[in-house]
């Protein structure tokens, strides 16, 4: 649904270039872009107003504050992060919306807007319109460093199952 959300965008001329540390200036811009191509039975402004469960797992510091939507088929969409300084702007889809569990590598996943074709996960400087949207790719075995700071739930699991997305 994401990448045929993507290539319709893309080729209406949707996008704007991504600029800024880590890219996330243009963040919303495209965000909404992607989620004009769906039909949508509730938007939000602000994700923690209906659109996004906040009690389930959050990822590397998202902001329930950010836009959201919940499509026809039940499915959660968030923006991770208003255009910030220094955070890598992502999509967020919660598979079932609200309902249980609300965990990332079961029924959440991370998405990415990218402007490069050879790379699974985008570089600092990943600048420019997007070509493609790419899974972020699961940390299956991260630095202990990264456990207090990017993983959610780390008592349930070491940070994501490995991921059906990336096929392994």
């Amino acid at each position: 649904m994401i990448s045929q959300a993507f290539l319709t965008a893309s080729k209406n001329d949707d996008f704007v270039a991504m600029t800024g540390q880590y890219s996330y200036i243009g963040a919303e811009v495209n965000f909404a872009a992607l989620q004009s191509q769906f039909k949508i039975i509730k938007q939000c402004t602000n994700a923690s107003l209906g659109c996004w469960n906040t009690s389930g797992e959050s990822w590397r510091q998202e902001d329930s504050t950010a836009p959201a939507f919940i499509d026809s088929s039940g499915m959660a969409w968030k923006l991770r992060y208003h255009d910030t300084v220094g955070l890598v702007p992502a999509i967020l889809v919660d598979t079932n919306g609200s309902k249980a569990p609300n965990q990332y590598g079961e029924d959440r996943f991370v998405f990415l807007f990218s402007c490069y074709s050879f790379f699974i996960w985008a570089p600092p400087d990943d600048m420019g319109i997007p070509t493609k949207i790419i899974p972020f790719s699961d940390i299956t075995n991260p630095p202990a460093s990264d456990f207090i700071i990017n993983c959610p739930s780390v008592a349930k699991h070491a940070c994501y199952n490995t991921s059906w997305l990336l096929g392994n």
